[in-house]
């Protein structure tokens, strides 16, 4: 009996470990693709990387179990990300650049507090 409460506490930590790292590797995601359309050169390539960067915040939002803190940033940067997205590639480059760094710098916030 005790070697099978073993074997169930070791797969229940990896189930949960695992979980806790795909959380982590979308909000990577997230944070890489928002970047991306920060230096980004056209509106249709940070379309591109603001729609990546949007999904990847959505399901780390769906995984997660995150502190209102990290709830505020997390919905702050996909709100970021929804303004690019309603102007479609428009020739706002600057503005577009400027709603990316937002949304990178709020998935930083949510990755340190994760740490």
């Amino acid at each position: 009996m005790k070697l099978f409460n073993l074997f169930f506490s070791v797969l229940l930590f990896s189930m949960l470990s695992s979980h806790v790292m795909a959380q982590h590797d979308q909000l990577k995601n997230a944070i890489s693709h928002a970047e991306e359309a920060v230096n980004a050169p056209t509106g249709k390539e940070i379309l591109a990387h603001a729609n990546a960067a949007k999904a990847a915040a959505l399901e780390a939002k769906k995984m997660g179990d995150f502190s209102d803190d990290a709830k505020y940033h997390l919905e702050a940067g996909i709100i970021s990300l929804e303004r690019i997205i309603e102007k479609g590639g428009s020739d706002a480059i600057n503005e577009a650049h400027k709603q990316a760094n937002d949304a990178a710098k709020h998935f930083k916030e949510i990755s340190i507090q994760k740490k």
